[in-house]
């Protein structure tokens, strides 16, 4: 009877000791999913939070056109696009902006809208929103380098000439051009750098065709620097009419 009492005693510990087991690894496994869970909501939010526009501020003329662009969008994310006032300027639904009229139709007159993107993820239902200021003014009427007609710089040394754009309102931004990059070259925003010895000249245009130039001398570094000199400032009202002068400045 002991016996059979010390076998039953000794198969309930058994049983008991394996449930206390399996229990234990259902509480880990629960715990396991719940962090999984938990990583995988990071994870939505982190790439919500990740989503980027590729301009926060744009200028643009009137009637012209700007993609904006979205990066870091993944497969479950939707983005919309709005327009504060779409007489400033429309969008699509694609993001494509264009630029428009004023209301009053004054053409000499900035106005600005901003534009809306909401991010939406579908899996979650949770969203964010990006936000881009458009202004929309004018196209320049005319450009002009206001600084001296010949600009005498020493390789290596960098200037940016100003620039006036009438009429002042206009958000037209001039497009530099270099006739020989490998003696003068200009960035985006107008600022040149002396490369080697040599003469070139940097244009100035807006996308009405207008544009002005400037004659830019570069001598050695160790040679002395001259003054500027007149009668080599040119203007003109057609894109076409720089081709003679590029071909002639090569």
């Amino acid at each position: 009877m002991k016996k059979q009492c010390k076998v039953f005693f000794f198969m309930f510990l058994t049983a008991f000791i394996f449930s206390l087991s399996l229990l234990a690894r259902q509480v880990t496994a629960v715990a396991a999913q719940s962090t999984v869970l938990e990583e995988k909501n990071d994870n939505v939010e982190d790439s919500l939070a990740a989503v980027k526009l590729n301009v926060q501020k744009k200028s643009m003329v009137t009637g012209s056109s700007f993609q904006l662009k979205l990066y870091n969008m993944k497969d479950s994310h939707k983005a919309s696009f709005s327009s504060s006032d779409s007489d400033v300027v429309s969008v699509t639904e694609y993001g494509c902006l264009t630029a428009l009229k004023s209301a009053s139709n004054q053409d000499d007159a900035q106005r600005t809208a901003t534009i809306s993107v909401t991010v939406r993820d579908s899996e979650t239902g949770k969203s964010v929103t990006l936000t881009c200021d458009v202004t929309v003014g004018p196209r320049a009427e005319s450009v002009k380098f206001i600084c001296a007609d010949t600009l005498y710089l020493k390789v290596g040394e960098k200037r940016t000439p100003s620039v006036s754009v009438k009429p002042k309102n206009s958000t037209d931004q001039p497009v530099y051009i270099s006739t020989n990059t490998s003696v003068v070259k200009v960035s985006s925003s107008g600022r040149i750098t002396a490369k080697s010895e040599g003469t070139a000249k940097i244009f100035a245009m807006v996308s009405s065709g207008k544009f002005s130039s400037i004659t830019v001398v570069v001598s050695a570094a160790d040679d002395t620097e001259e003054e500027s000199k007149d009668g080599n400032v040119s203007t003109g009202s057609a894109i076409n009419s720089i081709a003679p002068v590029l071909n002639l400045t090569k």
